[in-house]
């Protein structure tokens, strides 16, 4: 090997090992800068710690990204771009945004609705307000049959989002099921709820809500429509009715629930019955029935049908009903059920 050689070598050496001796002296230099981030990040809750950054950029990296600091693959860039700088750590479920500590819900339509019905299940009404606009506030606490974040028992024990539809850049519209359960007894029932979710300011927030029908879990429905015109003379034999009747049962009434149909002209009530026997037919694989009639009272408004049966929660109950083209219906209305 001739000198040249040899010196080309040493001098290429020397220039590797400087190179990689400046890297890790400035990966492990912090940079300068960030102040008013650091005021930022500690006012609004964060604290300020160090640590290792794949990315260009400077101190306070915005964490609410997704791979805000990841390495990109390969050995070159973690040598070349990796140094450390300051971050601000937020806490649990929270991200620095760039200028505050935020949290992670936030940052989406489908996260806010996350945190709101995680707040209603834990019975938090003041999180739970917290997502929502005056107007959907207002929509919520003027509801007496179903509160904001339930009753005792039965109460809100979980949900899913069913659909979704963006209905432009700062506009959503999620469906969301929610879920009910009485201590100890599992599931009972269910309703929907579709809320219209914007983005205000900075934040993703409820602004409205459409109320769906309540369902039993495992349930048969049976509709009952009214009036005295329904009654015929023979309904006040009972032999008429138990020979009428396609089903003849006994249960106990775990709820009563009225509520205004969608045009909010009429009044409903809701009954849920837990089937215990069958004295006539063949039983169902439900073991329940959510019996539907004119009627009710919803707050200080209250609307009667004449001849229509009336349940109270506990009581047990007998129940005459047949079945028409898969339809129920209660036989001679109130002459159809009986306490015993």
């Amino acid at each position: 090997m001739t000198v040249n050689k040899k010196i080309i070598i040493i001098a290429v050496v020397i220039a590797i090992f400087a190179g990689v001796g400046y890297l890790v002296y400035q990966s492990n230099t912090i940079p300068e800068g960030g102040a008013e981030k650091e005021i930022a990040c500690i006012d609004s809750g964060g604290t300020v710690t160090t640590g290792w950054c794949w990315r260009l950029g400077g101190n306070f990296p915005n964490t609410c990204l997704i791979g805000a600091c990841d390495c990109p693959p390969g050995f070159l860039n973690h040598l070349l771009y990796g140094r450390k700088v300051k971050f601000c750590r937020c806490g649990q479920n929270k991200c620095f945004d760039g200028e505050k500590c935020i949290l992670f819900s936030e940052r989406s339509a489908d996260g806010a609705v996350i945190a709101f019905m995680n707040a209603r299940i834990q019975r938090d009404q003041e999180s739970a307000l917290s997502w929502l606009t005056d107007n959907a506030e207002g929509q919520y606490l003027s509801r007496s049959d179903r509160p904001l974040t339930g009753l005792s028992n039965p109460h809100f024990a979980d949900f899913g989002i069913f659909e979704r539809e963006e209905l432009n850049d700062n506009k959503v519209r999620i469906r969301v099921r929610i879920f009910e359960e009485y201590t100890g007894q599992g599931e009972v029932g269910y309703f929907d709820e579709t809320l219209t979710v914007i983005k205000k300011e900075d934040k993703y927030l409820i602004d409205s809500v459409e109320l769906g029908q309540y369902r039993m879990q495992d349930s048969i429905t049976v509709k009952q429509s009214g009036g005295a015109a329904m009654l015929i003379a023979e309904c006040g034999d009972k032999n008429y009715i138990t020979n009428e009747a396609d089903y003849i049962i006994e249960g106990t009434v775990k709820r009563v629930d009225s509520k205004w149909d969608e045009e909010k002209t009429s009044i409903f009530t809701y009954t849920d019955l837990s089937i215990e026997k069958y004295v006539k037919g063949i039983p169902f694989e439900e073991n329940e029935l959510q019996i539907i009639t004119p009627g009710g009272t919803v707050g200080e408004t209250s609307q009667m049908v004449e001849d229509q049966p009336i349940f109270h929660e506990g009581k047990k109950v007998r129940i005459y009903f047949r079945e028409t083209n898969g339809e129920f219906s209660i036989i001679c209305a109130q002459f159809g059920v009986e306490e015993i």
